[in-house]
C-alpha cells in the first residue's frame, strides 16, 4: 500500500488529504463508492474512482467487490449495496440501474417468500389442532415474508430520494411523488449528466 495522499469529493464538498486506508474506510462507511471523483498529486485532472490508481491500491472493499476499471455493478450488486452500505444513505445521487436494481430484487424476494409462506402455511394448516381450533403455526411461514417488508422500507425510500437527487427533485418532492403513484416516472427520467447541488453524475 502506498503513500499517496488521496482528495475526494463527498457530496458538494472535495475533501482531504486521505490515506488510502482512510479511503477505503470511506467506502465502507458509504460516504463514496467506485463511481467518487478523486485526485492526486501528479494525477492531472480528476477522475473516477474507478478509472484511477487508487481503484488497484484499494482492491477488495465493502462487501468483498473487487474495483475493477470501467466495471459497474449488476443490478444484483445494486440491490446488495441498497442494504448495505447505503441503508441509510438518503444523499448524492442514484442511477436508474440502481433504482431498479433494488426494485427489480426486492419485487422478486417479497414474491418467493410469500409463495414460501403459502406453501408452508398450507401444509401447517393441513395438520389437525388437538382442540379443533385453526392451527396458528401456519402463520410462522409468513414471519420471513413480513420481516422483509419491514427491512426493505427505509432503503427503499432512500434509493427512491437519491433518485430524485439525479434528476433534480428535492427529497420532500421526490416523497410526494412516489406517494402518488409516480415511483416508475422517477426511475424512468434520465440522469442529469452534468453535477447538480446533489452531487456528480455517477
Amino acid at each position: 500500500m502506498s503513500n499517496t495522499q488521496w482528495y475526494c469529493q463527498i457530496g458538494q464538498e472535495r475533501q482531504g488529504p486521505f490515506t488510502v486506508q482512510q479511503m477505503r474506510e470511506l467506502m465502507q462507511s458509504g460516504q463514496i463508492d467506485q463511481f467518487a471523483l478523486v485526485w492526486s498529486e501528479g494525477q492531472g485532472d480528476w477522475a473516477i474512482l474507478r478509472d484511477s490508481a487508487l481503484a488497484s491500491e484499494l482492491g477488495s472493499v465493502a462487501g468483498g467487490e473487487e474495483i475493477q476499471p470501467g466495471e459497474r455493478y449488476s443490478l444484483w450488486q445494486h440491490f446488495k449495496r441498497c442494504f448495505s452500505p447505503k441503508f441509510w444513505q438518503f444523499s448524492g445521487r442514484s442511477r436508474r440501474p440502481e433504482f431498479w436494481g433494488f426494485v427489480l430484487f426486492s419485487v422478486l424476494t417479497i414474491f418467493g417468500l410469500g409463495l414460501l409462506g403459502g406453501v408452508i402455511a398450507g401444509v401447517l394448516n393441513a395438520q389437525p389442532s388437538p382442540t379443533g381450533e385453526p392451527n396458528l403455526l401456519g402463520l410462522l411461514g409468513m414471519v420471513p415474508f413480513f420481516l422483509f417488508l419491514l427491512a426493505q422500507i427505509i432503503p427503499s425510500i432512500a434509493v427512491t430520494v437519491r433518485r430524485g437527487h439525479d434528476i433534480g427533485l428535492p427529497a420532500w418532492a421526490t416523497i410526494i411523488i412516489a406517494i402518488l403513484g409516480g415511483s416508475i416516472v422517477i426511475g424512468l427520467i434520465p440522469s442529469q449528466k452534468k453535477p447538480n447541488k446533489y452531487g456528480n453524475p455517477v
